[in-house]
């Protein structure tokens, strides 16, 4: 995970020694050594190994696979000698103290176990398995075992696309996303949907193999279910279906809970001044099993704390003088429930980090180490050279922009690892959609590695 280790150090350099007043060359000494001895204590087989345990699960907060994440960081949180409460954490305890939030679920939590797709004529045979393809589940399906004929709708998500069809006691294949095609589908009489949708910002035509995450509403009156496939299974079903029935099988085991979501919140208490916080975040939670998003960040945001509470044990890293507050959140919910939870302590966090996808391999991915600065006039007067990220172009209100020496800083710093190791990196200006937006809005300094 090669980002995963050069972000660690960059980060640290800047909450373990940079205090807000000091002018920016100060610090600048003092943080590249206290990046190289981060650097020195850094495994990235704990962080492998702790991306490897979250990419087995569906990963949805209430769920159990995201509660089996949760408890596999406090188990580590127990072997490092941390203390857990039940109040909020203290400032006094000899590692760190940790606890973890429980909040009323604000919907139902869909809890995904088994699917297959299979053909039953003009021959039997499985065409795929939740086993191999998690992602053939639509979120939000209910549980069904269902064989029927197999009817192809063009579209599918227009009522146009219905006439001159008869899909009643059928399944529909359709290519338009699941949530637009059920409703129309379903009132028509078909019992199921299988969608071969795919975003063409994924090139479908380059990845014939590709399934799209799409999923359902919650919608427990008409009870749907649907399946993803890819443009290679839909353009073999479309063609066996000019000549002949098909008739095809869809087993799904899943269900439906209302468990509290949980946030962990871990601290390692500041030496003189504790009451001040810096904040890092990672979103453990995502609706599909994977390992960048964000099974990377929160396995990174781990062993940061791990490194760091051994550094401090061991006497080559120095207590830091503010706390240092870690979460692993269910993404924007998580953070506000955390803030919440603060209640007028907000006041005393100065700044926080959000690690959201930091593990793809240079070489392997062609990615870089990239750096999406908090907002500031280049988000507003957008001119070359700022570029974008390609994952969308945020707006933010130019009244509302805020001052803040975290930027030049933190890149300051970046720059000056990348140039010592020889790394590739990249910034780009505010675009928002991860766990640094809920921090910016209240006016706290925040950046997105």
């Amino acid at each position: 995970m090669p980002s995963t280790r050069q972000l660690t150090p960059v980060i640290f350099a800047f909450v373990l020694t940079c205090p807000p007043t000091t002018p920016l060359n100060g610090p600048q000494a003092l943080s590249v050594r206290t990046v190289r001895q981060i650097d020195r204590l850094f495994d990235s087989g704990h962080a492998y190994e702790s991306a490897r345990f979250f990419t087995q699960f569906w990963r949805i907060a209430g769920g159990p696979g995201f509660d089996s994440c949760l408890n596999y960081i406090e188990r580590n949180l127990d072997a490092l000698g941390f203390q857990r409460t039940r109040s909020t954490p203290g400032r006094s305890a000899q590692v760190g103290r940790y606890q973890i939030l429980e909040d009323p679920p604000e919907r139902k939590v869909w809890i995904p176990e088994d699917a297959l797709l299979s053909l039953q004529s003009p021959e039997i045979r499985v065409l795929h398995s939740f086993s191999s393809t998690p992602l053939i589940l639509a979120t939000n399906s209910f549980s069904n075992d269902v064989t029927a004929p197999l009817t192809y709708v063009s579209g599918g998500n227009k009522e146009s696309d219905y006439d001159q069809l008869d899909v009643e006691g059928r399944v529909v294949l359709c290519d338009a996303h699941p949530a637009q095609a059920y409703r129309l589908a379903l009132k028509r009489g078909a019992v199921g949907l299988i969608s071969a949708y795919v975003p063409p910002h994924n090139h479908p035509e380059k990845h014939p193999d590709i399934i799209a995450d799409n999923g359902l509403p919650y919608d427990d009156q008409l009870r749907p279910f649907a399946i993803n496939i890819s443009p290679r299974t839909a353009a073999e079903l479309k063609q066996m279906l000019g000549n002949q029935q098909v008739v095809i099988r869809v087993q799904m085991k899943t269900s439906f809970a209302e468990n509290p979501i949980k946030t962990l919140v871990a601290e390692i208490p500041g030496s003189t001044r504790p009451e001040q916080q810096i904040v890092l975040v990672a979103h453990l939670d995502h609706y599909k099993p994977g390992a960048n998003d964000n099974a990377s960040g929160a396995a990174t945001l781990l062993e940061i704390v791990r490194s760091v509470a051994a550094g401090i044990r061991e006497g080559r890293l120095p207590v830091p003088a503010r706390t240092l507050t870690f979460l692993w959140v269910d993404e924007y919910r998580g953070t506000h429930l955390w803030m919440k939870h603060q209640g007028e302590n907000m006041s005393h966090v100065l700044s926080a980090f959000v690690l959201d996808m930091v593990g793809g391999d240079p070489e392997k991915t062609g990615g870089m180490f990239r750096v999406e600065r908090m907002p500031d006039p280049g988000v507003v007067w957008f001119r070359p050279p700022e570029q974008h990220s390609g994952w969308g172009v945020g707006r933010w209100d130019k009244h509302k922009l805020f001052g803040s020496y975290l930027n030049d800083f933190y890149l300051s710093l970046v720059k000056g690892w990348a140039a010592e190791k020889g790394w590739k990196t990249t910034q780009n200006v505010w675009e928002g959609g991860s766990d640094h937006d809920p921090f910016l809005r209240r006016g706290i300094p925040a950046i997105l590695s």
